[in-house]
């Protein structure tokens, strides 16, 4: 028995008798909200939506846990909500192994390339700026750029991605001036290239064709095949990571050689 208090200020009603309190047992309430600091230290991991919930629910219980006239049937329910909201928790998904589209090669303007970029994380299509954000990098000249994506609200992590910077389209001229040769001039491609790339055959549709690299923006074919028909077409490229990015052919270029 105990004495007789009112519950809003402890004061007793009566000094000359007691009646039986009913008082549930802590243990358990009080243990699962030690536990539940480990959730607590953690809670970057989880959405926010069910973070939320065991946090209201942890809060609840803790009340039931420091009030001394809480019943067994209050403290049961505290720690039955405290369970059911722990069980309810949900970690956010890493963005690690995401599917991420929009990463084609892109032709050098002179500008920074920012491509519109699509995420997909377990057949879920995530949304910039709510779910995630992007940095380029390495994205104006030719070569290779890239993406990096992190992750915020209900995901969590990053992922970098690359993609490629092709030259863009070079022009040129070809003249033959001495017997068997032809003198190519190339309009110097912006963007930093590596060189240039020469294709000519005696027949326009470039069969059995030969190729010949320079890094020059005027370069001599020799060895040709003297009052004979050649086509020519330039293109520029960038060498980059053991990769070599092409842009595209030039016009082609008829040229009858001496």
């Amino acid at each position: 028995t105990i004495d007789t208090y009112r519950t809003d200020n402890d004061t007793k009603i009566d000094d000359t008798f007691s009646i039986l309190k009913n008082k549930g047992d802590k243990t358990s309430l009080n243990a699962e909200i030690k536990e539940a600091q480990v959730i607590v230290n953690a809670k970057d991991t989880y959405t926010a939506a069910s973070y939320k919930a065991f946090e209201q629910a942890l809060e609840g219980a803790k009340k039931v846990a420091a009030d001394k006239y809480a019943t067994g049937t209050e403290i049961e329910n505290a720690l039955k909500a405290l369970n059911d909201a722990k069980t309810a928790l949900v970690k956010k998904l890493n963005i690690s192994k995401a599917y991420v589209a929009g990463l084609k090669t892109r032709v050098y303007t002179g500008k920074k390339q920012t491509p519109s970029l699509t995420v997909k994380v377990r057949g879920k299509y995530l949304k910039k700026d709510k779910d995630y954000t992007v940095v380029y990098g390495n994205n104006t000249n030719t070569g290779k750029a890239y993406a990096k994506i992190t992750a915020k609200g209900d995901y969590t992590g990053t992922k970098t991605v690359y993609f490629y910077i092709a030259p863009k389209k070079v022009t040129a001229s070809v003249k033959s001036s001495s017997s068997k040769q032809a003198k190519v001039t190339i309009k110097t491609a912006a963007g930093k290239v590596s060189g240039y790339q020469i294709k000519f055959a005696t027949n326009s549709k470039f069969k059995s064709a030969k190729t010949k690299a320079t890094t020059k923006t005027k370069y001599t074919l020799t060895s040709l095949k003297s009052k004979k028909t050649y086509y020519v077409k330039v293109r520029a490229y960038k060498k980059v990571a053991g990769k070599t990015i092409y842009g595209a052919y030039s016009k082609t270029i008829k040229v009858n050689v001496k």
